[in-house]
């Protein structure tokens, strides 16, 4: 009787940068034998709940959760998962501390966007001193 949650795994999909939005991803595990509900929750947007197994003599309490975040400001978000048992009412929250860090803007993307600027520029150049020396003042027409 009882719970006792373990998280297997968490997956993140999508860029952890304001403005977009993620989906968060938890697989658990309860390795008591009853059964209750399972929700997770950032501020004050939740996911449905999800029935949360009991583990049995053949079968593990494996059950997922995942929940769709918008990323409106920079820092860490932190993400609970609140849970309630079914026949006993028992219920409790499961704290996720820091597990995701939204950044403020895609630096990786941006020095993508400065080094095909420079590239440009540099073949802008190169195409320009070479008409130049082909059809140019100082060409080396006979």
């Amino acid at each position: 009787e009882g719970f006792n949650l373990e998280i297997i795994q968490i997956e993140v999909s999508g860029d952890q940068i304001v403005g977009n939005t993620i989906n968060f991803q938890t697989s658990i595990n309860n390795s008591q034998s009853s059964v209750g509900s399972a929700r997770m929750c950032y501020d004050e947007t939740c996911s449905a709940y999800v029935m949360m197994p009991g583990a049995t003599s053949s079968s593990s309490g494996y059950f997922d959760l995942d929940l769709d975040i918008q990323l409106q400001e920079a820092g860490p978000l932190d993400i609970r998962i609140e849970w309630i048992g079914t026949e006993d009412g028992e219920s409790g929250t499961l704290n996720l501390y820091e597990t995701i860090i939204v950044l403020e803007r895609d630096y990786n993307s941006s020095d993508y966007q400065v080094q095909s600027f420079f590239v440009v520029l540099s073949v802008l150049l190169v195409l320009s001193f070479l008409v130049n020396r082909l059809w140019g003042k100082e060409s080396m027409r006979p």
